[in-house]
């Protein structure tokens, strides 16, 4: 009963999520670990949920919110302190939780490839990464044109993911680009494409700017869905890791003023190094162990 059982009860019906017990059951876990409040709202429920298995959530933004403090729970994992601190005041005392950053690919704590600039034919000077994936046609259009007006000193390759619509499409635009522009499908050496690049421009996901923070890449914010993506944007730009390119009327001219302005690159860089976690995983699965 109350507002939780209201809520549960809602999910339950709504969303099948008998199946998600069932899994569970059969497959027998030595422990869960949540990354996102749904799967821990419905397993952790003190009728409806698994009895007896540890459970823990894995917060994977930069801030909470008052769904993530859930009953069942053994142990938090979150990206900064004052996520903590935040929990602390949703009632999940603070011995619950620990600091470990948002898990990425373990990839991101190796060593980039030296030979993968050439390989790629990457040319030598500052390098923008556009991580288009997410923003839709329009969208990232809309930026590339912002830079080409700007001509920034830099060259600049777009990843569109498994958009092959938006791919294809770029490409058609960037063949006559007044700024050398490649652009590129889904990818799995994002880690060296970060490792090379002078800037990100993407939206500000968790786990998107984990993986920038990781390779101490500096990030421009563009297009952040309104909620997490825009609270992680504030505390990029509170610890100086991040340029606000939320207004497309004035992104061109932001990038290309910082790309001139080497001592403010620098402090980014080394901001977001401080920031970075890229073992964040490896730290992650070890506690889980422990709980």
């Amino acid at each position: 009963s109350g507002p939780f059982g209201d809520r549960l009860r809602i999910l339950v019906d709504r969303l099948n999520t008998r199946p998600l017990l069932d899994l569970v059951e059969t497959y027998r876990p030595d422990v869960i670990g949540h990354t996102h409040f749904l799967s821990a709202e419905v397993l952790g429920h003190p009728r409806k949920g698994i009895k007896g298995t540890p459970q823990a959530v894995i917060v994977t933004d930069f801030d909470v919110h008052r769904f993530w403090a859930l009953p069942g729970m053994d142990a938090y994992f979150v990206a900064r302190e004052e996520n903590r601190v935040h929990l602390a005041a949703l009632g999940i005392p603070l011995g619950q939780s620990r600091v470990t950053g948002i898990p990425i690919d373990p990839a991101f704590a190796e060593k980039p490839d030296p030979t993968f600039a050439r390989r790629e034919r990457i040319p030598p000077g500052r390098l923008l990464l556009v991580l288009g994936g997410g923003f839709g046609v329009g969208p990232v259009e809309a930026l590339l044109q912002a830079l080409w007006q700007e001509r920034p000193k830099a060259s600049i390759v777009v990843v569109a993911g498994r958009n092959e619509i938006l791919r294809r499409r770029l490409a058609r635009k960037a063949s006559s680009a007044p700024v050398p522009t490649r652009i590129l499908g889904f990818t799995r050496e994002m880690r060296q494409w970060m490792a090379c690049a002078t800037l990100a421009v993407t939206k500000p996901g968790g786990l998107t700017s984990s993986e920038a923070l990781a390779v101490g890449l500096p990030i421009v914010v563009a297009n952040p869905i309104p909620g997490q993506e825009t609270r992680n944007a504030s505390m990029l730009y509170e610890a100086g890791a991040a340029l606000c390119g939320e207004n497309p009327l004035t992104l061109g001219f932001r990038i290309s003023r910082l790309l001139s302005d080497a001592s403010r690159l620098a402090a980014m860089r080394r901001a977001a190094e401080a920031l970075g976690r890229p073992r964040a995983a490896e730290d992650v699965a070890r506690a889980l162990e422990t709980i």
